[in-house]
């Protein structure tokens, strides 16, 4: 069946029948795919993880409007107004629709750093705003944006999962060990 097996590598065996299933195959896949993420956690985030916003504390998720009211595709979002409500004493927030604020696609935004090497102000997604007003996932009780701090944590948890397995090649390989801590020292923001 197959000619070479019998004079294949430990790591050779390993990888055919690694390939031959396919639901290791696909989280191999999104393994990957969360790495890149991670990696490159600034340019998908729409706002600094640290930066505060106290007037936005507690925000719900952000809605996304891609209709303008003349019927037109336009993703827009709204600026919130927030108000102290008399009876239950709660902050609420309404959106101000006098006020659309449209969503930029590849737009400049604040400056964040890549693996320590090089800055950059591009961002995925951002608002054509001065004012952070987009916020996917809310807010918390400081005002910072929730997605870019669970892509931030993200960073963290994935380097600290590639530290693990560094430390296994480490113990196993002895020589790949160096390499791979270089690497994590330069990933870790």
């Amino acid at each position: 069946m197959f000619p070479w097996l019998h004079s294949a590598t430990q790591w050779r065996l390993i990888w055919v029948k690694f390939k031959s299933h396919k639901p290791p195959v696909w989280s191999f896949y999104l393994l990957i795919a969360m790495y890149g993420v991670a990696l490159f956690a600034g340019f998908f985030t729409a706002n600094p993880p640290t930066e505060r916003k106290v007037r936005y504390r507690y925000l719900p998720p952000t809605k996304v409007y891609f209709q303008t009211e003349d019927g037109s595709f336009s993703p827009h979002v709204f600026s919130m107004k927030s108000k102290l409500n008399p009876e239950t004493l709660e902050r609420e927030y309404v959106e101000d629709k006098l006020n659309p604020i449209g969503l930029q696609f590849l737009a400049q935004g604040p400056e964040y750093s890549v693996m320590r090497l090089f800055t950059w102000d591009r961002r995925l997604l951002t608002t054509e705003s001065d004012e952070p007003v987009f916020f996917p996932l809310g807010t918390d009780g400081s005002g910072r944006c929730l997605y870019s701090r669970m892509l931030g944590g993200a960073q963290l948890s994935l380097s600290i999962g590639l530290l693990a397995v560094g430390g296994a090649v480490h113990r196993t390989e002895g020589e790949l060990a160096p390499a791979v801590f270089e690497v994590l020292s330069l990933i870790h923001i």
